[in-house]
């Protein structure tokens, strides 16, 4: 029997710092709705609804329910749901006055979405800095700040979290406000917004403008910005609500189409690593660590320690061109390009 009890809910995110250019995404794995009651038949009617809702975190991609493959094995939702919670909903819909919190196994979720072929989207993703100015009717434009007192704020952050991206408002102290301008961000002024972005330790910008023209319609402008790549686009509507779920998704894809990668069941391929700059103590024990939650990887083997220098080997489902990648958002281990070696990887390690 599932043990029921009450927690609150908890942040989205964890290990954020100032020095932090990813972050891991600790919710991935968990599906939060709106109940009327904690009763067993109404909970049993929505696992299928709490599994699809992981599956497009865990995926980035919010068509993953239209795979012939996933489809047939919702039948099984009840069996990868590990745990689950009630909380209050204070402030919610009066008729669901509560939140049901489902946790799903997360090695099971996997092995779903790599028998249907489906790319999975490890937890450590980019964290996004959001500027979006809002001009409301007859009114000058405003930098949405993590303190404004619009449902933008809240639209985008509860979006965000359903599709497992984690973002960032500006909170426009003295200091943002002595680099940030609205004008910037209307501008585009990427030089002025990348200062921003460094200074909150973020990854990536999405940038925002919102206008609301007389007929009540919304005007919206968007800008991604990932290092050198950029993606730009428009769109115009009637309910707001809708246009951020859409920015939000635009973003998910696009970084999803970069990050996700297709595994197997079976670790396929190996490579050795030899890890410069272990300096502190636990060092080996925290690379050793990191390794080991990384999605791809299936199996880590400490091989030998040289003074600062370790050498492991490790198993992978997928490439090594995607264990590049993933290791490369969180930039922890930077590839040491100056010893090129055929059969091992170089890399240094970052505290």
């Amino acid at each position: 029997m599932k043990k029921v009890f009450i927690l609150t809910i908890s942040m989205l995110l964890i290990g954020y710092s100032h020095m932090t250019y990813a972050v891991r995404v600790s919710l991935l794995y968990q599906a939060t709705l709106p109940v009327s009651s904690q009763l067993a038949s109404e909970r049993s009617q929505l696992i299928s609804q709490g599994l699809s809702q992981v599956l497009i975190k865990v995926s980035g991609d919010a068509q993953v329910m239209s795979n012939k493959a996933i489809q047939s094995s919702m039948g099984s939702a009840e069996q990868l749901m590990q745990e689950f919670s009630y909380t209050s909903a204070s402030g919610n819909d009066s008729a669901k006055p509560y939140w049901l919190h489902m946790d799903f196994d997360p090695e099971g979720v996997n092995r779903l979405l790599r028998n249907a072929g489906v790319p999975v989207w490890a937890q450590n993703r980019p964290l996004i800095l959001v500027i979006i100015t809002y001009e409301a009717q007859g009114q000058q434009p405003d930098i949405i700040s993590t303190e404004s007192p619009t449902p933008i704020l809240y639209w985008l952050k509860q979006e965000a979290e359903l599709k497992g991206l984690p973002v960032i408002f500006p909170v426009m102290d003295v200091e943002d406000m002595n680099h940030l301008s609205a004008q910037d961000s209307i501008n585009g002024a990427l030089t002025h917004l990348t200062e921003v972005e460094k200074r909150y330790g973020c990854d990536a910008l999405l940038i925002g403008r919102v206008i609301q023209d007389p007929t009540k319609k919304y005007i919206t402008q968007w800008k991604f910005v990932q290092g050198n790549d950029q993606l730009d686009w428009n769109r115009d509507g009637n309910l707001l609500q809708e246009i951020l779920q859409g920015a939000v998704n635009q973003v998910t894809a696009k970084l999803a189409s970069h990050y996700a990668v297709v595994m197997t069941n079976q670790a396929h391929h190996k490579l050795v690593l030899n890890v410069s700059g272990m300096t502190e103590s636990d060092d080996v024990m925290q690379l050793m660590d990191y390794l080991k939650q990384l999605t791809l990887i299936t199996d880590v083997q400490l091989l030998k320690v040289t003074g600062s220098d370790v050498m492991l080997s490790i198993s992978l489902r997928g490439s090594k061109q995607s264990f590049m990648e993933s290791v490369s958002i969180e930039k922890k281990l930077t590839l040491d390009e100056t010893t090129p070696d055929e059969t091992v990887l170089h890399f240094q390690w970052n505290h």
